[in-house]
């Protein structure tokens, strides 16, 4: 068999894996974020297309990150004498980004040109995309005529083909029991070959291993003596009845066992490897820039203090999702605004921690990220950086955050500021050297993937992590448990919401 010559110069352990996986019809990268788990994906659906054992590369990741494989990592890492044609698929969207007819794009013709292309098709959809379709069309004149969603059509497509199927951050799938599991899992049996791509195959816990090894192979867990996710949960969970107020128990997971014989089922099937083992990276540096609240602030903070109080006081029950939004009031109130009686968002007269974030920009000679959880946060910071900043947000379109990415990366702006939920994953940012949290995400998961958009391969520079924080107040207990890597919102209870006010 002749050796296969790569286009871009791989790092050792991007070697060592390919060398050792690509054959393999199923297998999970679970690589820290920035040790380059895309490269030797891509070498792999290279050498399988050699091989002729693939004609198509089908990436299903979350949105945006889809685009970024055509525009970025496909031009770096495929080999240009692999004949080949690429496209992403994402759905028509106004200019309000609502979906009103569904229609996929690009053209349908161009979707069926690639289905129909002689050589190594490459389509990448994102996870909503894949999981549109058109049943929903009551009639079915209107049902046959409509354009294809993104479902029908990935169906078509994986039908007609021989295909790699990439699941990239892979921990989207760790629930069962969601649609978009179950339809991944579904079209699973289309693909020969398939991987799983994540940094984070844990973030939430052990039993977000699940679907993700099922993705790999259906009878994994099944083979193992586990033939459901409740035998699964009940070997490696600790479970306990717990009264939560609503007259009935409730079954919870209080902690985890047999976490050692877990590793061993999945070291067959996977790799784990962190930027500390197998990079040599600049490090990370940490700090936290302080700020009082204002009177206003403090006033606004202690009322809503005062009212969750009574509400306990009176034996309200507060379960642990509304814990959150009720937490989520007091992180508001800290950025700088409030809700009315209306439930609308209203600015504080004064935002102390808009201050302090113009303070450190000033004192930031490098390109950096901004990363805020709130839309209002964003646009705040946008004002105060104008033309200086790209935004990267729900608010903006597929179309402008590539252009956003480009011109950060290119050095045409200083700052890239974007929400972590939209930016956190797939993007690579090395041309910053600080990346300020202005506030933010409760998930784990969220704070992980975004602190690495900086921090990975291509970085050339210590990059430091500064999180603003307003003194005495929730702040300082989300930056510290996001520091100590829990995950807030399976942290929080109804019982411990007092703690963290």
């Amino acid at each position: 068999m002749t050796v296969y010559v790569y286009k871009s110069k791989p790092y050792a352990h991007q070697d060592k894996l390919f060398n050792e996986t690509w054959s393999q019809p199923a297998y999970g990268l679970l690589w820290e974020q920035g040790c380059g788990k895309t490269k030797p994906t891509i070498d792999t659906a290279a050498r399988l297309f050699e091989a002729g054992e693939i004609d198509a590369l089908v990436v299903v990741a979350p949105n945006g990150v889809h685009r970024n494989w055509i525009s970025d990592e496909l031009p770096a890492h495929l080999p240009d004498r692999v004949k080949s044609r690429s496209m992403a698929l994402y759905l028509q969207t106004d200019k309000m980004g609502r979906t009103p007819a569904g229609n996929i794009r690009p053209h349908q013709k161009e979707l069926e040109r690639l289905m129909a292309f002689k050589g190594l098709a490459i389509l990448t959809v994102s996870y909503d995309g894949f999981i549109t379709t058109k049943d929903n069309i009551k009639d079915p004149v209107k049902r046959r005529n409509a354009p294809d969603k993104g479902r029908e059509f990935m169906g078509k497509f994986m039908r007609a083909r021989r295909c790699l199927m990439v699941v990239d951050e892979s921990h989207s799938i760790k629930n069962p029991t969601a649609l978009r599991t179950k339809t991944l899992m579904a079209a699973r049996k289309f693909a020969p070959y398939r991987r799983i791509l994540t940094g984070t195959p844990v973030a939430q816990g052990p039993f977000d291993l699940y679907s993700q090894m099922r993705f790999l192979d259906e009878n994994f867990w099944a083979a193992r003596g586990f033939p459901d996710f409740e035998c699964f949960k009940n070997h490696f969970g600790v479970f306990q009845l717990k009264d939560f107020g609503m007259r009935t128990l409730t079954k919870v997971c209080v902690a985890y066992k047999n976490l050692g014989e877990l590793h061993d089922m999945i070291t067959a099937a996977t790799h784990r490897l962190t930027k500390a083992d197998a990079l040599d990276l600049p490090p990370k540096v940490y700090s936290k820039r302080y700020y009082d609240m204002t009177a206003e602030q403090f006033k606004a903070y202690q009322d809503l203090k005062e009212v969750l109080f009574t509400e306990l006081h009176t034996g309200a029950v507060v379960e642990a999702p509304l814990a959150i939004v009720k937490l989520l009031r007091f992180q508001q109130i800290v950025c700088g605004y409030a809700g009315d009686t209306e439930g609308n968002l209203v600015r504080l007269k004064s935002n102390p921690r808009l201050e302090l974030l113009k303070e450190v920009v000033e004192q930031t000679e490098k390109a950096g990220i901004i990363w805020a959880r709130f839309t209002e946060d964003v646009n705040q910071i946008m004002e105060l950086l104008g033309d200086t900043a790209v935004r990267y947000d729900g608010s903006t379109s597929a179309d402008e955050r590539a252009i956003a990415k480009e011109r950060f990366q290119k050095g045409e702006v200083k700052w890239f500021v974007g929400n972590q939920a939209a930016g956190a994953t797939g993007l690579t940012l090395t041309q910053a050297k600080t990346v300020i949290y202005y506030s933010n995400s409760f998930k784990l998961v969220d704070r992980l993937q975004s602190e690495d958009r900086a921090h990975r391969i291509g970085q050339d520079e210590a990059v430091n992590y500064i999180d603003l924080v307003c003194s005495d107040s929730v702040d300082e207990r989300i930056v510290g448990a996001l520091r100590a890597k829990l995950d807030i919102a399976t942290t929080i209870t109804g019982d411990t919401l007092k703690e963290w006010i």
